[in-house]
């Protein structure tokens, strides 16, 4: 009897999906990262009359 050969398909199938898996979840990591809005600095011209006088300033 000739001995069985071990595959090793499966674990490697398996190590592929869990590559793609951290790729997609990177990437969707940095795409969310770039998405917000950063806060504008804030500007020495802006002058009391050009702020609406409903938007409090801090």
């Amino acid at each position: 009897m000739e001995p069985e050969e071990k595959s090793n398909g499966a674990l490697v199938g398996s190590f592929i999906i869990i590559i793609i898996l951290i790729l997609g979840g990177i990437y969707v990591w940095q795409k969310s990262l770039q998405e917000k809005p950063t806060p504008l600095p804030l500007d020495s011209s802006l002058s009391k009359e050009s702020v609406p006088p409903n938007i409090e300033r801090y």
